[in-house]
Parts: C-alpha cells; sequence; structure tokens
C-alpha cells in the first residue's frame, strides 16, 4: 500500500473471494496482475492490499483498494458488482 498523510480522507472498496487451499499462492499472484494492476493504472488510486486467511481446505482473500473519492473508485467498478477477470476460473475462484 502507499503511505500517505493520516489527515486524507479515501474512500475503501472491499472485495472477497475464495479458493481451494492448493490455489492459494496462485491467485495471489493473479490478483496482483489483475485487479491491483488494473486499479494503479486509474486517476484517483491511493493503494491497494491483499489479505488471505487459510481455514477448512479453503483461502479467502481480500483485496481492498483506495480511492481519493468515490467517483474515482468508480472508475474502477460502475457497481457494487464483483470485477472479474479472464483466468479466474483456473483458480476455483468463488467470489
Amino acid at each position: 500500500m502507499t503511505e500517505s498523510n493520516s489527515n486524507e480522507k479515501a474512500v475503501a472498496r472491499v472485495w472477497s473471494g475464495r479458493v481451494p487451499d492448493h490455489h492459494a499462492q496462485g491467485i495471489h499472484r493473479h490478483l496482483l496482475d489483475t485487479g491491483v494492476a488494473g486499479a494503479k493504472a486509474l486517476p484517483g488510486y491511493q493503494g491497494a492490499f491483499v489479505t488471505q486467511i487459510a481455514e477448512n481446505g479453503l483461502t479467502t482473500f481480500m483485496l481492498t483498494t483506495f480511492w481519493e473519492g468515490v467517483d474515482a473508485m468508480r472508475s474502477f467498478s460502475q457497481s457494487d458488482e464483483a470485477v472479474l477477470y479472464p483466468g479466474d476460473d483456473a483458480f476455483e475462484l468463488r467470489p
């Protein structure tokens, strides 16, 4: 995540999905190469981080992106729907 002044306001967008544990490493790289890379290319992007929790054979990922405002966030996603990418299916992703 990029650092910012604690007095600055940002809008956070959180997405989560689950994959079988054997796909955890691959989907992590895929999220960075698709979702994070796509967000970085847009005006108003302020940073991102990916967290993961493995439990009962599934790994849950949360991708949080930060934006300078709602309009900037909407340039990434026009709705509350998940932004999905080609190749997601190869990881048995469940958004």
